[in-house]
């Protein structure tokens, strides 16, 4: 039988594959749970103005789900918050408009799905020079196999 038959062989040592009934093929992509999500960003001496904080972005060989996000300036209370994924520059909004209260932590639980590169924004409105904001984000990765 021509081709690899032996799913003991190297070759089938990445991915999944299965016998169709005439060769060994490789299976799609399987998605699932690699490793919890956490992420912390700050800004601890702002300007005056509307000020972005960024997250890290999502590594090569992975899939992040963000579940939820949660951000605070500690200093003054912001005239608004927005928060978006910096997916390929067009992404909606997915919270806008919300203005929480100073020093106090505001949590919103999100289903986002970030891929290679990809960003979670929040942008604080209004701050005031030398405020200290920070974000921080929860969720889960997945390894890409293919």
């Amino acid at each position: 039988m021509p081709g690899v038959t032996n799913p003991a062989e190297a070759f089938f040592k990445d991915g999944s594959w299965s016998w169709d009934g005439t060769k060994w093929r490789k299976q799609p992509m399987l998605f699932g749970f690699s490793d919890t999500l956490a992420d912390r960003q700050f800004i601890a001496d702002t300007g005056a103005g509307d000020i972005d904080l960024t997250s890290s972005a999502v590594p090569a060989g992975e899939i992040w789900v963000v579940t939820n996000i949660a951000y605070r300036n500690r200093d003054t209370a912001c005239s608004s918050i927005v928060i978006w994924p910096a997916t390929d520059g067009k992404s909606p909004p997915i919270i806008a408009n919300y203005a929480p209260t100073a020093g106090q932590w505001d949590c919103q639980v999100i289903n986002v799905v970030l891929e290679e590169g990809d960003t979670m924004v929040v942008r604080f409105n209004d701050c005031v020079a030398l405020d200290y904001i920070e974000m921080q984000m929860a969720g889960y990765s997945m390894s890409i196999v293919e």
